[in-house]
């Protein structure tokens, strides 16, 4: 953490980033700020700042190169780096470490400082904990510093989130004077209060000291932050994470653009809705202006899928030759709650701006640009295997200098996931015409606006494509220029809901719950969500209806229930099923139905008593038997009534559904009566009986009594 150069020198710097604690760091973002007034430029190497994750106790190394004036004064300098990074419940955290740089020659000045910052525990902290924290004390100056003092806002007092436990500490970090090059470890004790909440808590040191001879103090303040985690805090892990982030490697001009580019991944369980990914920079809007659309929307992300997205950049004349920071601000809905979630990321764009020399004085250069300053697309959303009309307007930004001769060529950009499969692509196509266009001249903030027809596959899969627009063309001195940008489409596919094996009865009866099934197919390409089942008619639907959620492309689900018909007679209903595609646009599919419901023999139709109630009733009924009972009789009636229910039987007409017997005479139709041989059978048979067994015991005690008496003679 310090470094000694001198003036002229450029030297590569490797510093390692440690993660100290209990679980992994994400999507970690490194920035570079020299100290005001500091005569020398830094940048990273090979992106080596931007860290897809760093595991618990791991770390990674990451490579400045730090270039000095060659008229640098002798002084002490500091760069400031900010850490911006993920934790692991998914919130955007922030930390910060202090390299000292001093360029040689610098005397007399004494620098103390602060650093090799260590936590002597492992991973985050809990309520109520005591931690100690150790780190090196340095003077780095050329000369003695008098009274350094380590001192706490504030002593971190008890009613604070963290305080120290031992005042002692902060008197042994006491040095009447230290030398110059002299270096000591020091520890605090800490602890953290029983009711702290999650979150990241920077501890503040300040330094102060001074000069031999001098009475004025130095005050510099280091922070160090220590990671806490509540235990009953309920804590929702974010869903989606940004990796395999790619910046520009070199520095872009003021004539050129570049592009950040990245996967959107959902590392959760559920899927993510309504992803809106916008891309700013804070503070910097006017300087670096975004060539693409700032704002790109993906409808969904399924659990581990993932989704390319890519801006384009360009500085403007206002910039400088530095790193300034993009923010890439991520918004989205989860699924399975409902909520939304927000994410920040950053990533650094290198701009370098040239100079030119024009009598003495400092000039820009100026190099024509031409952009896209607008487009609109109709529809807004094509659909796959469809045309869509595009109006684009291309521009030439330059205030004093024309442009000529400019070809535009408009290209997919085909997307592939994180294992180099190519896995999303429209198939943008030309409609009578090239994908090369030819603008003669365009005169100093002058624009061109065309339209332009283009179909998409029918295989196109659905969500956000990247079209790139690459120009060339001449400058008003003949000079050739090339730049390029991207702009957004969002295509969506076709959708198509089926019904299949459908099962309802034809007949039901008043009150009596009929149970039905069927089952949905998404046959087409794309996810369908917020899938709902509902059925209508002249029913009780209370369980005839069921929220289904999402049904993924190529894929089919089941459905039953059951309903209760309300009113007699040939009815007509309809099973609904609605959702929502992938753009937001609400589907539905109506199937209907048709049933045949009897009034039955439910109690709730003749007074509520069967066997008081039928005899006043309106209806006929079936016997158990087979026959048919009216109104008006009783089953116990006797005489002819008696008679002929047992002697003959009554059934529906030939052609009459069994299962509607009973008011068949409601429609003008007579029964068909028939004999029941068997009680003519038995009616004949009982007297038959009733003399034959008489006559055969008599028979039978005569021949009983004969053998007696034979038997006594002898």
């Amino acid at each position: 953490q310090n470094i000694t150069l001198e003036a002229g020198e450029s030297r590569e710097i490797v510093i390692t980033v440690r993660n100290l604690g209990a679980h992994e760091v994400r999507n970690l973002f490194t920035l570079a700020a020299p100290s005001s007034g500091s005569p020398f430029t830094v940048e990273f190497l090979r992106n080596s700042n931007s860290v897809s994750q760093i595991a618990a106790n791991n770390q990674r190394t990451m490579t400045m190169l730090i270039t000095v004036d060659d008229d640098a004064d002798p002084d002490n300098h500091s760069i400031e780096l900010g850490h911006f990074f993920r934790d692991n419940i998914g919130r955007t955290l922030t930390s910060s470490d202090t390299i000292n740089v001093r360029i040689g020659g610098a005397t007399g000045e004494p620098n103390v400082r602060l650093g090799n910052f260590n936590a002597l525990h492992t991973g985050a902290l809990s309520q109520d904990e005591t931690f100690t924290v150790s780190a090196t004390i340095e003077n780095i100056g050329n000369a003695n510093a008098r009274d350094v003092r380590i001192s706490l806002p504030n002593n971190m007092r008890t009613e604070d989130n963290i305080f120290i436990t031992n005042g002692d500490d902060l008197n042994r970090a006491f040095f009447q004077t230290m030398e110059q090059g002299h270096s000591s470890i020091l520890n605090f004790t800490f602890r953290t209060a029983s009711e702290i909440e999650t979150g990241s808590y920077p501890i503040a040191f300040e330094i102060s000291f001074r000069a031999e001879n001098e009475t004025d103090f130095t005050t510099v303040t280091i922070p160090f932050t220590v990671h806490v985690v509540a235990p009953d805090e309920d804590d929702e892990i974010s869903i989606l994470e940004i990796r395999e982030m790619s910046v520009p490697m070199n520095a872009i001009n003021v004539a050129q653009t570049g592009s950040i580019s990245f996967y959107l991944y959902n590392s959760g369980e559920v899927e993510a809705r309504n992803i809106r990914v916008e891309a700013e920079v804070p503070g910097n809007e006017h300087v670096i202006v975004p060539m693409s659309s700032n704002i790109q929307v993906i409808q969904s992300l399924a659990p581990g899928e993932s989704r390319a997205v890519s801006f384009t950049f360009s500085p403007t004349d206002a910039s400088v030759t530095r790193s300034y920071a993009v923010r890439f601000r991520t918004t989205f809905d989860i699924a399975r709650t409902g909520e939304t979630d927000t994410f920040d990321q950053f990533a650094g764009f290198n701009v370098f701006n040239p100079e030119e020399e024009e009598d003495d004085e400092t000039a820009r250069t100026q190099i024509p640009r031409v952009i896209v300053s607008s487009y609109s697309l109709e529809p807004e959303v094509p659909r796959a295997g469809h045309e869509f009309a595009m109006t684009i307007t291309f521009r030439n930004t330059n205030a004093t200098r024309s442009v000529n001769n400019v070809r535009i060529l408009l290209e997919e950009v085909l997307s592939t996931n994180t294992s180099g499969q190519q896995t999303h692509f429209a198939g943008f196509t030309p409609v009578g015409g090239s994908n090369t266009l030819f603008v003669e001249n365009l005169a100093p903030r002058g624009e061109e606006t065309m339209v332009l027809r283009f179909t998409t596959s029918a295989e196109s899969t659905s969500g956000t494509h990247n079209m790139r627009v690459a120009f060339d063309y001449q400058d008003n001195e003949f000079e050739m220029h090339e730049a390029s940008e991207q702009i957004s489409i969002s295509v969506a596919q076709v959708t198509r809901l089926e019904l299949a094996d459908v099962e309802v009865p034809d007949l039901a009866n008043i009150g009596e719950p009929v149970w039905f099934s069927f089952s949905i197919i998404n046959s087409g390409r794309v996810n369908l969500s917020n899938i709902r089942v509902r059925t209508e008619g002249p029913f009780d639907v209370s369980e005839a209806g069921r929220f289904i959620g999402t049904i993924n492309a190529q894929r089919t689900t089941t459905f039953d229930g059951r309903f209760i018909p309300q009113e007699a007679g040939q009815h007509t209903g309809e099973f609904i099923i609605t959702g929502e595609d992938t753009t937001g646009a609400i589907i539905d599919l109506v199937h209907s139905f048709s049933i045949m419901v009897n009034e039955g023999w439910g109690d709730e139709y003749v007074g509520g008593d069967r066997g008081d109630a039928w005899g006043d009733g309106g209806m006929s009924r079936p016997m158990p038997d087979g026959g048919m009972f009216f109104p008006g009789e009783t089953e116990n009636s006797s005489g002819s009534g008696l008679f002929r229910s047992i002697f003959f039987k009554e059934s529906a007409p030939e052609g009459w559904d069994e299962a509607m017997m009973g008011d068949f005479r409601m429609h003008g139709l007579e029964p068909v009566t028939s004999v029941r041989w068997i009680a003519v059978i038995i009616v004949i048979a009982v007297p038959v009986l009733a003399i034959a067994i008489p006559v055969i015991i008599i028979i039978s005690v005569n021949t009983r009594r004969k053998n007696f008496i034979i038997d006594n003679e002898d």
